[in-house]
């Protein structure tokens, strides 16, 4: 993934799952939000590398305010009432996990 700092190195230490966001790369487009497991790849003396490796993913679009609303799924509904900070307008889940590694 990355290097990373001492505060986050210190949050690793207490919890490993973390979520990702990738934000679309033009207007309407989608967000890949990536929910995984955090490792502590390569340590050096100053630096340490971070590893995420995914659990689940999902590609996110806000809704086109000008659509038709249409009734939510049951598996949609119910991934979201768990997430509230994120957004249901649209939600389309992914198995791209694997792609990401």
């Amino acid at each position: 993934m990355g290097l990373i700092g001492g505060g986050t190195r210190k949050n690793l230490a207490q919890r490993r799952d973390v979520t990702l966001l990738w934000p679309p790369r033009e207007p309407g487009g989608y967000s890949l939000i990536v929910d995984g497991s955090a490792e502590v790849a390569g340590a050096g003396e100053e630096t340490v590398r971070l590893g995420v490796v995914p659990t689940r993913a999902l590609l996110h679009r806000e809704a086109d305010p000008d659509s038709p609303r249409r009734p939510r799924d049951a598996a949609t509904t119910a991934w979201c009432s768990r997430r509230r900070s994120v957004p249901c307008a649209r939600v389309q889940t992914a198995a791209i996990a694997s792609k990401l590694r």
